[in-house]
């Protein structure tokens, strides 16, 4: 549901749980009125809270990614051209963009450096710990990910590229994901994972972002 972030399930199921609850509101209600319209006002007040109650959560998610979408996207500041550049995210195939070289720390302890070598690419390893990056310029894939803020019905992903040296960031991609509420969570997401992103939201932001931020050196430049 665009916006309402529940899944057709959790919404079918709440609807089932409103019927439900105001059927019985409606034979209760008999003890207190025989009047149909104080019964039928009991019994769309209380399939009302039942509403409320299942949703409370899916609300106030939905308000504050209401906010947060508008944020999200590709954000170039300034775009630079380099030979090379650092990464958490790199592979031999950047090459074929025009780059000299891609150091890459991709996991753990391992750095490898890819290279061209007319049309062979070459694939260096070194230890992490003691190779000296040579890069001035960054592409942190997944610089930020994880809980918005602390929070645990929102995620956020972002990725910068920023100057090694001084810090300025020249470019950042982000969206913001939204967790299933109390019913889905119980329900849906006990068979498959259930995860929305920001509507718009491409499959590889963050590649398009480097793409636009770090240009490779024009030989004759």
């Amino acid at each position: 549901m665009n916006g309402i972030y529940i899944s057709i399930v959790g919404a079918i199921l709440i609807a089932i749980c409103a019927v439900l609850t105001g059927i019985v509101a409606w034979k209760l209600s008999t003890r207190a009125t025989e009047r149909r319209a104080y019964r039928a006002l009991i019994t769309v007040g209380v399939a009302t809270v039942t509403i409320v109650a299942m949703t409370w959560d899916v609300a106030l998610t939905s308000g504050k990614m209401a906010k947060l979408c508008p944020q999200a996207g590709v954000h170039v500041k300034k775009s630079v051209q380099v030979e090379g550049f650092y990464t958490s995210y790199g592979s031999p195939d950047m090459l074929d963009q025009g780059f000299r070289y891609i150091e890459s720390r991709s996991y753990g302890n391992r750095l490898v450096v890819y290279s061209k070598d007319g049309n062979t690419i070459k694939n260096e390893e070194f230890d992490a710990r003691t190779y000296q990056v040579k890069s001035r310029y960054e592409f942190a894939y997944n610089a930020e990910h994880g809980a918005f803020q602390g929070r645990q019905d929102i995620g956020i992903q972002k990725s910068i590229v920023r100057d090694r040296q001084t810090g300025e960031e020249f470019g950042y991609s982000v969206t913001y994901f939204a967790y299933p509420g109390w019913v889905d969570r119980h329900t849906l997401s006990l068979l498959t994972q259930v995860l929305w992103a920001c509507p718009g939201f491409t499959s590889s932001p963050d590649i398009e972002m480097y793409k636009q931020t770090l240009l490779p050196l024009n030989d004759k430049g």
